[in-house]
């Protein structure tokens, strides 16, 4: 069970933040929302996705989109705290491990929901379809990407 967890949570990354650097790079979209749409579509079409299995990337998509703000807010307010750790004359070893705590509370807490989309998305797959994605994910994402 935890070698699944970690598979799709390596792939769930995978397809949201290579799509992201690739719309990104391509310019093709601006902003969290616009990648998102575009990653959507793309995936989509690559994987000629039925409405329900759309539905269910779109609320991965979502469900990865909600993680990443909470993590961005998460490291912005880490960042911040060390500093404030690092300008004392001496670091304090137990603030900094409790500061490092609180964000790994943060992705325990909401890997289940993460997992449940994942899983929600990959389960609504027909046997070609989940042929083709493990094909982009083991050549690291290049597939809709990419060099497809």
């Amino acid at each position: 069970m935890k070698t699944f967890t970690i598979i799709a949570l390596i792939a769930a990354a995978l397809l949201l933040f290579g799509g992201i650097a690739a719309a990104k790079y391509r310019g093709v979209c601006s902003g969290p929302d616009g990648r998102a749409a575009w990653i959507a579509e793309r995936i989509g079409s690559r994987l000629s996705l039925g409405e329900t299995q759309q539905q269910q990337l779109d609320e991965l998509l979502e469900t990865l989109a909600g993680l990443r703000r909470d993590l961005q807010l998460s490291r912005e307010q880490g960042r911040d705290g060390i500093l404030r750790l690092i300008a004392e004359p001496q670091l304090d070893r137990e603030q900094a491990l409790t500061m490092l705590e609180q964000r790994l509370d943060l992705l325990s807490r909401r890997a289940p929901e993460l997992i449940e989309a994942v899983a929600d998305f990959t389960d609504s797959l027909d046997p070609t379809q989940r042929e083709q994605l493990q094909e982009w994910i083991a050549r690291r994402g290049h597939g809709p990407f990419g060099r497809w």
